[in-house]
Order: C-alpha cells, then structure tokens, then sequence
C-alpha cells in the first residue's frame, strides 16, 4: 500500500510539471495551467480505472493525490513565470510520469486478477492517456503518436513487461523499482540517441 501511494504521489508530481511547463509554451493563465495538470495528472490513471471497472477512479477516494497535483502545479507556474527552464526539462518529467505510470498501471492490472498481456495493456494506457488528453487539449498531435518519440509507448511497454517476468521471482517491491528504473533508462536513452520504431515512409 505504501509503495503503490509513493508511486502515485511521484506519478502525478512528475507528470503535474510536464503540464505546466506544456501549458507554458502556450502562454496559458494560471486557470489553464491547473486544467492541464490536472488532466495530464490523472487522466491516465482515471482511464485506468474506469477500464478496469475498479470502482470510483483512485483520486475521489484518496483526494491527497489531488491535493498534490495543485500543489506541484501552483509551485511549477510561481517558479516557471520567472524562470526558464531548459527544453529538457519536459522531456525528462513526462518520460519520469510516463514509466511510474506504466508499471503502476500494471500493478493494479495483476493485484486485480488480469492476465499478464492485460496487465501491461492497462499499464501502457495509464502511462499514455494523461499525455493524449494534454496535448489534444493543447492542440497537437499526442507525442505517443509522433514518429520522432523515441521509445514513448515502447519504453511503458518495457516496464510493465519487466514487472509482469519479476513479480514472482524478485517479489513486488524489488520488481516494482527494477521496472521503473529499467524503463526509465529505455526513454532516456532512446531520446539521446534518437532511437524510434519504424514508420511509413512518404
């Protein structure tokens, strides 16, 4: 239980800040900018939950995540009005949300009775669909759509797959943060060498 809060309190910080510094790039006022961490937040966590038929979605029962949302995201606008940050910065908080999310999400998906595959499948929509809502709401194309994403959807496939072939061997705790972390370094790595899946060519 401790571990799964950590997850998504750390989640949604990270992904909070990955909507506020999208909302930047689009001069939003401070109304926009809580819209859109809220919704990059926990919209994947939300489809999560109600795909999985779990009752009410994670954060009406435990309003402490969202508290944590509009903390993170009042304290990201205060410091981002004057502050630049770097163009890295987003890549690195949306691939940090983007990998807690997946292996959160297939968490859930397997303490719920779901086959392995559909565990994954959940976990890879709860650490795409945040990111989707943000940037339809934005008006781009979504960056899991993007040919140039370097490992998106990949890198939250990975990690679910890491948890689902450890949970049993290494047990819950140590396969949780080995699928984060592995995960993790998969995005980076793919993002600084420039690493992509296959794509039509026109």
């Amino acid at each position: 239980m401790i571990l799964s809060a950590l997850l998504d309190h750390f989640g949604v910080s990270v992904s909070a800040l990955s909507g506020v510094l999208a909302a930047r790039e689009k001069n939003l006022d401070l109304f926009g900018v809580l819209v859109l961490a809220l919704v990059t937040a926990l919209g994947g966590g939300s489809v999560r939950d109600m795909l999985a038929g779990d009752g009410a979605v994670t954060w009406l029962l435990a309003p402490g995540i969202f508290y944590t949302v509009c903390i993170v995201a009042l304290l990201a606008f205060v410091i981002c009005r004057w502050w630049e940050p770097p163009q890295t910065l987003f890549q690195v908080a949306d691939a940090l949300a983007l990998c807690f999310f997946a292996v959160a999400g297939t968490r859930k998906g397997m303490s719920l009775g779901f086959a392995p595959a559909v565990s994954i499948a959940l976990g890879v929509t709860t650490g795409v669909a945040g990111g989707i809502l943000r940037d339809t709401l934005l008006g781009r194309v979504p960056l899991v759509f993007q040919r140039h994403t370097y490992f998106y959807a990949t890198a939250a496939l990975f990690g679910g797959l890491i948890y689902t072939l450890l949970r049993t061997p290494l047990g819950d705790h140590h396969a949780t943060w080995i699928s984060v972390f592995s995960a993790i370094l998969l995005r980076l790595s793919a993002i600084r060498y420039r690493i992509s899946l296959p794509a039509f060519n026109k």
